[in-house]
Formats: C-alpha cells, structure tokens, sequence
C-alpha cells in the first residue's frame, strides 16, 4: 500500500511540473525578434489594387501605417537569408490570398513566401536600391496566382510592388 500511495505522489508531482512547464514555455512561443522589415507599397501598384477592390491587411506579427508594412526579422541563416514571421492578407469579396513567413535570399535576390498557407514560392526579386529600400518585383508564378485569384490580367512578371528596407538589430 505505502508503494502505491509513493507511486501516486511521484505520478502527481510530475504532472504537476508538466502542467507548469507547458504554462512557462508553450510549444508555440514567439520567436525573438532579431530585426525588422519595413515594406512601402508603390503608390501606383497601391492604386491598381485598390482600383481591383482589393484591401491590404497584416497578418500574425506584421503591422502597418498608412501604405508602410513591418514584418518582424527573427532569423538568419549564415550570410545567405534573412527569415520573417508575419504577413499579408489581400482580400476582395470572398477572394483572400495570404502571402505570410517572408524570405529574403540575399545571394539570389528572391523574395520567397508561404502562400495560402500551402507552398513556399517565389514572390518578388530584388530590384533598384531606391530611397525607399530595394524595389520588389513580381514574379512570373506570383503574378499568374494573384491574376488567376482575382480573375483579372494586370499583375506581371517585374511589376513594381513596394520597397523592402530590412534592418537587422545588433
């Protein structure tokens, strides 16, 4: 009997730093911010999308200011990409894209991306070093999704869409 009242202490007691454990760190922690990128969409690409009825909205742990997106830096993997959490919904009637989890490779000057929570894929390259940071150029693949999403001909390959200004922090 004195075993069995022994085993259920220790059972207990275990338990009970499980259950504190899982209170202190959930599995689902966010991860630390190392930085930030501040995305500014072209005013003319901003006015096409708007034209179309489609709003621009943060999503997870990006924000926004007027035509300004921030998207929290929180990795780096050797010289090579810079990794983000956050992103963007574009939305029209019941048409939503999500574009989230941005991918700076810096050696090929992709822009990469988790697109309706589905696939990674290449969004933008990195274009001219402009006052506002590098200019984001569609993609061939991302074009035809946003045109085949929305039903409309007038997102293509090096459209303009913003400017991408990372700052690491030290």
């Amino acid at each position: 009997m004195r075993a069995r009242t022994l085993l259920a202490v220790t059972l207990g007691a275990a338990l009970a730093v499980a259950a504190v454990l899982a209170t202190v760190a959930p599995a689902g922690a966010a991860p630390t911010k190392k930085g930030q990128t501040v995305v500014t969409l072209d005013s003319t690409a901003a006015g096409v999308i708007t034209d179309l009825g489609v709003t621009v909205a943060p999503t997870g742990l990006g924000s926004a200011s007027g035509l300004a997106f921030t998207f929290p830096i929180v990795g780096r993997t050797g010289d090579a990409r810079i990794q983000h959490v956050g992103g963007l919904s574009l939305t029209a009637g019941e048409t939503v894209v999500t574009l989230s989890n941005f991918s700076i490779d810096t050696d090929s000057g992709v822009v990469s991306g988790v697109v309706d929570d589905t696939v990674r894929v290449p969004l933008f390259t990195l274009g001219a070093d402009t006052d506002d940071g590098l200019a984001l150029e569609l993609t061939q693949v991302a074009a035809g999704y946003l045109n085949d999403a929305f039903d409309v001909d007038v997102f293509s390959k090096g459209l303009v869409i913003g400017y991408g200004a990372p700052a690491e922090s030290v």
